[in-house]
């Protein structure tokens, strides 16, 4: 067996423990992947079109689409931080590529996202119907939001090692940035002065393009893409190559 096959087989793992770990003795187990967003979406929807409407077209779809990509973001770089700091035993005894676990809890939320996917893609092809074109694009972001969300869960984990309080300066963030970017309400209702702030939150980008693309068939146009797709891959490689630089103290920090 090769070394990149074993570090597969470490990676896939890894994956598949924490991803029964999550649900072991839960009497729905898995089904959690499809409630949390859903119970989130009625509660907001409830609250925004009910008691204070907003006037967006489609906008339970608008809205469960926006959670479930933030949703990932948010538990896959909390999680990264977490399973880095609960493996520590395991990482003094034994030599392994670091960077395994930050993957594996990245593609444990990246699976859950999917699930939640499904049943989004389920419903709107129900009661909406659904663009081809839509589809392919919002699945690239869904790639291009792992890219992102790996670089910033490299570069979280690697910083945790060392200042334990970057977790709860995190959760904050996390809390705050929910509500800063239009995932409830739409981008036309954030005031001019402050729209070069949302071109500049690549979290925002994807999910506006995700939703633009699912729900009204706008594509965005490829040299719009390709920026996306770069400053991605951009963050990603910061991200790996502030973690590789630091992993060899982990052992003794943790």
């Amino acid at each position: 067996m090769t070394k990149k096959n074993n570090y597969f087989n470490i990676t896939r793992e890894f994956a598949i423990t924490d991803f029964k770990l999550r649900y072991q003795e839960s009497i729905l187990g898995v089904l959690w992947s499809f409630l949390r967003p859903l119970v989130m979406f009625g509660v907001l929807y409830m609250v925004f079109s009910k008691f204070a409407r907003f006037d967006i077209k489609d906008y339970q779809f608008y809205l469960l689409l926006g959670i479930l990509l933030w949703n990932f973001f948010s538990e896959a770089t909390t999680a990264s931080m977490i399973g880095l700091s609960s493996r520590a035993g395991l990482l003094k005894k034994i030599n392994f590529p670091k960077s395994i676990i930050v993957v594996s809890s990245t593609l444990v939320a990246f699976l859950n996202f999917i699930l939640g996917f499904i049943v989004f893609l389920s419903l709107l092809f129900y009661f909406h119907g659904v663009f081809f074109n839509g589809v392919i694009v919002t699945f690239l972001m869904s790639f291009v939001m792992l890219l992102v969300t790996l670089g910033l869960s490299f570069f979280l984990a690697a910083i945790h090692s060392k200042f334990k309080d970057v977790i709860h300066l995190w959760e904050i963030f996390l809390q705050m940035g929910f509500w800063i970017t239009p995932i409830v309400y739409s981008v036309q209702m954030v005031p001019d002065r402050y729209q070069f702030l949302l071109i500049l939150n690549p979290v925002f980008q994807i999910i506006e393009h995700s939703r633009n693309a699912m729900l009204y068939g706008v594509v965005l146009p490829m040299p719009a893409l390709i920026k996306i797709v770069g400053f991605s891959f951009v963050v990603f490689l910061i991200g790996l190559l502030v973690f590789r630089s630091r992993q060899d103290y982990f052992a003794e920090e943790l």
